[in-house]
């Protein structure tokens, strides 16, 4: 009854193949295998040889057993030994298995036992980590096959239909005309105004860019509060001007008419002389009163013929010169001048004094000679400095320093 097998020295998951063989082998020698009713069947057989197969059968439990080299092994320990493998193309690890043989749906998802069991990615591919966009990662997936919750609202930072008309307007209100009452149109941009009527409407200025003179109410401008210079020719229609005074604007024309005209028979007011304006065709007889002070024609005459006054030098060493009979003085020496003898008894007088050499001092004093900024002056040539009589002492109008 004994046939040649081949000696298996461990259980581990490469020798089922040679387990099987020879299980094959042992049943077509022996035709059938021992039975044997036992107390026990979990309590391996006594006796027996190399390659006997004994069914024992305590009345709850059947277990086959098979001696291998005298010892005798329970097949279904034997088959639980065998280490867990992954059926990839490695030596050990259980061969490949053709999907179409083992499983009713050659499509699986490996969701499930019943759909080839969950994968362990580490093992069986050589990045766990993977796109699925090639065989080699995963392969391709269908997302409609492979996954679930595809319509599932669960990134809300991005706009479906319901948040987008939430917060925009939507195509169906924007033909409905939703924002005529919120915006002006362009066809409602104004280049002249009409008046009250167009309260509140958008302007479109003109082709240089100005507003419209519709748009502007004269009354709203203070022309006193206006600044810089205008062309009175050209910026302002003096004929258009409204509410002034009689009084306010004279016509010369008849003035001139009465006028004796001079040398050059032309009736004026007034001529360029050589240096300045000068009066001339004007009769005058009597007195000329500005309403407060009162002066001749005679001494009009004088002013008007008056020339330029000669300077005349203080005395030297003169710390209180005299100014009468003069309006411009010079200093010829180094001096401090305390006061100016000889003031006029009414009125007032103005005086320039120039220094004709350097070092001239004149003292600040406030009851006689009252400098700007309350101290001394010192003059060199050429440098002058002016004074007006004030009834009581003199003060200091003016100053030039070279």
């Amino acid at each position: 009854m004994k046939k040649n097998v081949v000696n298996i020295t461990d259980f581990s998951a490469k020798n089922i193949p040679v387990i099987n063989r020879q299980l094959r082998d042992i049943w077509n020698t022996l035709g059938k295998v021992d039975y044997e009713e036992v107390s026990s069947a979990s309590t391996a057989p006594n006796g027996g040889s190399h390659g006997d197969i004994k069914l024992l059968n305590d009345g709850t439990n059947k277990v086959l057993w098979i001696n291998i080299e005298g010892t005798w092994s329970n097949i279904g320990s034997l088959i639980s030994s065998i280490v867990d493998h992954t059926h990839s193309s490695t030596s050990g690890q259980g061969g490949q298995l053709d999907w179409d043989d083992v499983f009713s749906d050659a499509v699986h998802s490996h969701a499930s036992n019943a759909e080839g069991g969950t994968l362990d990615w580490d093992t069986c591919w050589a990045d766990a980590v993977h796109t699925h966009q090639s065989n080699a990662e995963g392969a391709t997936l269908d997302h409609g096959a492979a996954l679930t919750g595809l319509d599932g609202d669960d990134h809300t930072q991005y706009h479906n239909d319901t948040r987008g008309d939430a917060r925009y307007y939507t195509e169906t209100e924007l033909d409905a005309g939703q924002l005529d009452n919120r915006y002006f149109a362009e066809s409602e941009h104004l280049a002249t105004s009409a008046g009250a009527t167009d309260a509140g409407k958008p302007i479109k200025l003109d082709a240089n860019g100005n507003i419209d003179a519709t748009m502007i109410n004269d009354a709203d401008i203070s022309h006193s509060g206006l600044t810089g210079t205008h062309n009175l020719t050209t910026d302002i229609d003096h004929d258009a001007l409204t509410n002034y005074n009689a009084n306010e604007h004279k016509d010369t024309t008849a003035w001139d008419a009465n006028l004796i005209p001079d040398a050059d028979n032309i009736r004026n007011l007034g001529v360029v002389g050589v240096t300045d304006y000068r009066w001339k065709d004007l009769k005058l007889s009597g007195n000329l009163d500005d309403e407060t002070n009162q002066i001749s024609v005679a001494q009009c005459k004088t002013a008007y013929d008056f020339v330029a006054p000669s300077i005349i030098a203080f005395s030297a060493g003169d710390t209180t010169p005299s100014i009468s009979g003069g309006y411009v003085f010079s200093v010829p020496q180094v001096v401090s001048i305390t006061n100016f003898d000889n003031p006029p008894v009414s009125g007032t007088k103005i005086i320039e004094v120039i220094s004709s050499v350097n070092g001239v001092i004149i003292i600040h004093d406030i009851t006689k000679i009252k400098l700007s900024g309350g101290i001394d002056a010192v003059l060199n040539t050429d440098d002058c400095i002016e004074f007006r009589w004030d009834g009581t002492k003199w003060v200091e109008r003016n100053r030039i320093l070279f």
